[in-house]
């Protein structure tokens, strides 16, 4: 009946998250105790449900009877399957009853639920970041220990996340089996092709409270709203800069390969090697004559999409980047850093002590 009522009498007394049955709180403090009493004979890691060792014994047998008909990816239970089949289609059957949104698992609707109710019981105790999910929080950690549990057989490299494994094994096998309607595009991810749909219906549903700029995503949203906060929780641990992000591709991860010399992308032309990908990129175009970015304005090409953006700004009358001394604006922040060494040296470098000694 209480499924039907809606009542939740067992409370858990460390994160507040109610239960209608005795039995689903009982299994929910052994979270809290870190009790985990099933137990793999093979490995001997440690599980808290049944159902998860059953899960993880297939690892080990290598048995997955269900196949995905739509990329071939196979699983040892009907149920991963058919949760799986849904990152293929539209449905998503759990729905939040605050704001209308949907969700293809109930427990990513349990996570969004907490964003209505502000609900965050978990603290990081290195950086202070509040997270609403004890599995989150876990991952999250990782971010400070530098703890990378997954690692690639093919590359030997290392993931905070299984999903991130998974992912990076596909650039091994060339396997894209998310594609788009629209325009044939495919995808590693599924969630990159839910936001390239976002390309062609214009979608932008994730607005910044502050200055109400829009995003196709709520991680480009997250890593904007640390441009008003300044917040820089990540560190280097051989300088002690710090960083806004940590990613594989983040700004922490880069600056690292300075210390230790590591240029994993190399070019297949002339094998020269670089820090990140974005570098090789723009490396590759000088080995070709293409230009396929073209002004709409004037025509102009260009071989990277970076050198449209720079020289659309020629045609706007904005500029959106102030002189903090004089009022002056520009168009370009270089041209703002130039003007600054030019006009302003002196006070720039007195902001700079003062900023030293705060």
């Amino acid at each position: 009946m209480r499924i039907h009522t809606g009542d939740r009498p067992f409370v858990c007394k460390e994160c507040g998250r109610r239960f209608s049955e005795r039995s689903g709180w009982r299994q929910h403090m052994k979270i809290h105790t870190g009790e985990k009493p099933y137990k793999c004979e093979v490995c001997g890691k440690a599980f808290l449900r049944s159902h998860h060792l059953k899960c993880h014994l297939t690892t080990h047998s290598g048995k997955k009877e269900y196949s995905c008909s739509q990329c071939g990816k196979q699983f040892g239970f009907k149920s991963s399957l058919d949760l799986h089949l849904r990152s293929h289609s539209s449905e998503k059957p759990y729905h939040c009853n605050v704001c209308g949104k949907n969700f293809n698992t109930s427990r990513n609707l349990r996570v969004h639920t907490k964003l209505h109710t502000n609900e965050k019981g978990h603290q990081c105790g290195d950086c202070g970041l509040k997270i609403g999910d004890l599995g989150a929080l876990k991952i999250h950690l990782r971010t400070h220990t530098g703890e990378r549990p997954y690692h690639c057989t093919v590359c030997g490299k290392r993931f905070i996340r299984l999903s991130h494994l998974r992912n990076h094994q596909r650039t091994h096998t060339g396997e894209r089996p998310y594609k788009c309607t629209e325009c044939d595009k495919s995808f590693t991810q599924s969630g990159d092709l839910v936001k390239h749909k976002r390309i062609h219906s214009g979608e932008k549903p994730f607005e910044c409270p502050d200055c109400h700029r829009r995003y196709t995503s709520s991680g480009d949203l997250g890593k904007h709203m640390r441009s008003h906060t300044n917040l820089r929780p990540y560190s280097c641990k051989e300088c002690g800069k710090s960083f806004r992000f940590f990613t594989q591709s983040g700004d922490l991860t880069k600056h690292k390969r300075r210390h230790t010399g590591e240029k994993p992308y190399v070019c297949a032309v002339c094998c020269r090697a670089f820090i990140c990908k974005g570098s090789l990129n723009a490396h590759s175009a000088s080995h070709s004559d293409a230009r396929p970015y073209e002004c709409e304005v004037c025509a102009k090409a260009f071989r990277r999409k970076q050198e449209l953006s720079v020289h659309r700004k020629t045609h706007s009358e904005k500029r959106p980047y102030p002189c903090r001394y004089c009022g002056g604006c520009f168009k370009r922040n270089g041209h703002l850093k130039i003007h600054l060494s030019r006009c302003h040296v002196m006070l720039e470098n007195h902001q700079k002590n003062l900023d030293l000694n705060d």
